[in-house]
């Protein structure tokens, strides 16, 4: 039986940075509105983005215009960066995917540097905060439920940085890629000067969010965003396509990973759990047990993708008090769903919508939505959620995806 999920995958062929893929997600279509609310999540200001479409050797798009200057003028740590988000009001999707990007982007630069503290450059702007952010929200608001990614070009030569004379990939790029393993293509075509192809933060972007393999898809939308220069030899933007995913259940598998525990604090376990889903399993949950000697305990069980399967593994053993971890191949069956927005009298709310053979079949507001809006007009949750559940259920007739 084929299994379809709404996916996009990211070509960089003209190089990659955080302000290409913003653009190439807005030319999808991009809710700018719920990209702008999130952003106002971090509460550092009113930040406005501004979009312009143009063209890069013939290829048209979306670019980034700079930012304004007082908001250029802000510049963090990565330590206030963490601490800007975790006390967010973002959505705990958005949450999470940007702190593992922020994170990852950050023990890379420290193992370049050798030194905790880095020193930040250009990477401590404001630019990085919103493209990082702007970038997981553009997804998020694209209802994108699998992210996949082409080989990065390397670009050549030399680049002048706040650490001086840099080769590139930068050293921080080079360390991104060894961590995800992603692939490269050393040789990136008719280069005759210095370019930087690709930046740490595009690079944080992709190798936090995405998977390395070409997917078979039904491509339904392209996107192209534009990088700042004009280059001879080639047009500097990225591509992202949208679609729906293909493949058999054959082909669609996943690792089912557990472990028992029986000599844990529920705080730890709760711990887990949250570390779990921060790194990107599809699913966690606990049962109670028994075991020898009749003492109660819990199972811990998660669906990991199987490129995910030794991380969650190792994971396991290290935080938890067992000393393994069973694991087995396993294959799901799934609705099709999408994310819509939908407007109520207390603003926008996504719901997810669940698809079978095309048809709207249920609608489900999504809780951090809704509970947001409830804390935010001090209203009850639930009565949020009702009307939300009612708007929503418009898109039960018969509509067709």
């Amino acid at each position: 039986m084929p299994i379809s999920e709404t996916c996009a995958y990211i070509r960089p062929v003209g190089g990659i940075s955080g302000d290409m893929l913003l653009g190439a997600l807005i030319d999808l279509g991009a809710d700018r509105g719920f990209i702008s609310e999130q952003l106002n999540c971090l509460n550092l200001g009113k930040i406005e983005l501004e979009f312009y479409h143009g063209s890069r050797k013939g290829v048209s798009g979306v670019g980034l215009l700079p930012l304004k200057k007082d908001l250029q003028a802000n510049s963090f740590t990565f330590t206030q960066f963490i601490e800007i988000i975790e006390s967010s009001t973002l959505t705990q999707q958005i949450n999470s995917k940007a702190l593992l990007t922020f994170k990852n982007l950050f023990k890379a630069e420290q193992k370049v540097h050798g030194i905790e503290d880095v020193k930040l450059h250009e990477l401590g702007s404001m630019d990085t905060m919103i493209d990082i952010v702007g970038v997981v929200s553009g997804f998020v608001s694209l209802g994108i439920d699998r992210i996949f990614c082409s080989g990065l070009p390397a670009g050549q030569g030399f680049i002048k940085s706040g650490h001086g004379l840099t080769p590139v990939p930068a050293p921080a790029v080079m360390e991104l890629i060894k961590m995800s393993n992603a692939p490269v293509l050393t040789h990136s075509g008719e280069l005759h000067d210095s370019i930087e192809m690709i930046t740490p933060t595009g690079v944080a972007l992709v190798t936090s969010l995405a998977e390395f393999s070409n997917p078979m898809m039904r491509v339904r939308k392209t996107g192209f965003g534009l990088g700042t220069r004009d280059i001879m030899t080639y047009p500097n933007v990225v591509s992202i396509w949208t679609g729906e995913s293909v493949s058999n259940i054959e082909s669609d598998k996943y690792a089912l990973l557990e472990t028992n525990i029986d000599d844990m604090s529920p705080e730890i376990i709760g711990y887990v759990l949250e570390r779990l889903f921060g790194l990107g399993v599809l699913d966690v949950w606990t049962t109670s047990i028994s075991m020898k000697k009749n003492r109660p305990a819990i199972q811990i069980s998660c669906i990991s993708t199987l490129e995910l399967e030794k991380t969650v593994a190792d994971f396991l053993i290290a935080e938890t008090s067992t000393f393994g971890v069973r694991s087995r191949k396993i294959s799901r069956y799934e609705a099709d769903r999408k994310i819509e927005r939908i407007e109520t009298q207390f603003g926008g709310i996504n719901v997810k919508l669940k698809i079978i053979d095309g048809k709207v079949v249920n609608v489900y507001p999504e809780y951090e939505d809704c509970k947001r809006i409830a804390i935010d007009k001090n209203l009850p949750l639930q009565k949020v959620f009702q009307i939300a559940q009612v708007k929503g259920n418009q898109l039960l007739d018969g509509k067709k995806m």
